[in-house]
């Protein structure tokens, strides 16, 4: 009961003077601030920088960056059965003696455009690779093109052509 002496007269008081306090001065209007004037010495290019907005690269067409996938009707099927290697390309692999083609041992992670090339990601069990064209992989695999919905690797000793899919993995 002994806060109450001290919490109920403030209560009081505030109501007085939120009812009967003066208005505030002018219009209401909000009143802008003035500059505060540059510190002696400061250099103006440094006043300039800060001022000035930082200048903006163009924006990159979408064609460029996301290229228009022609004939591939599977793609539009968010659901469509996809395979990392292709069957008749499989079969023709399997052509040379005692030796036959294994399927793509890495799992696609992202990719990123940097610059005009484009990377891509790739890992197999606990490694993980940042790929270029050119680039080869544990000497046995070798990135030929990468386009914005694909990625062309070769695995060397059989000569044998894998191209992947990325879809949307950009990073």
């Amino acid at each position: 009961m002994n806060r109450w002496w001290i919490l109920g007269p403030a209560l009081l008081a505030s109501a007085a003077l939120v009812l009967f306090g003066e208005p505030p001065a002018g219009d209401g209007s909000v009143v802008q601030a003035e500059a505060r004037p540059r510190l002696p010495g400061a250099p103006a290019s440094i006043v300039a920088a800060v001022a000035a907005p930082a200048p903006r690269s163009a924006p990159l067409p979408r064609a460029l960056l996301y290229p228009e996938r022609r004939g591939n009707v599977a793609s539009a099927d968010l659901f469509a059965q996809r395979s990392w290697i292709d069957a008749p390309a499989v079969a023709a692999g399997a052509s040379a003696p005692g030796r036959e083609v294994p399927p793509f041992p890495f799992a696609v992670v992202g990719r990123k455009r940097e610059g005009d090339r484009w990377e891509v990601y790739l890992t197999r069990e606990e490694y993980a690779y940042v790929v270029k064209e050119g680039d080869v992989i544990e000497s046995d695999y070798r990135v030929d093109r990468i386009t914005g919905s694909t990625v062309t690797v070769t695995y060397l000793p059989l000569q044998h052509e894998y191209v992947v899919e990325l879809g949307a993995t950009e990073l």
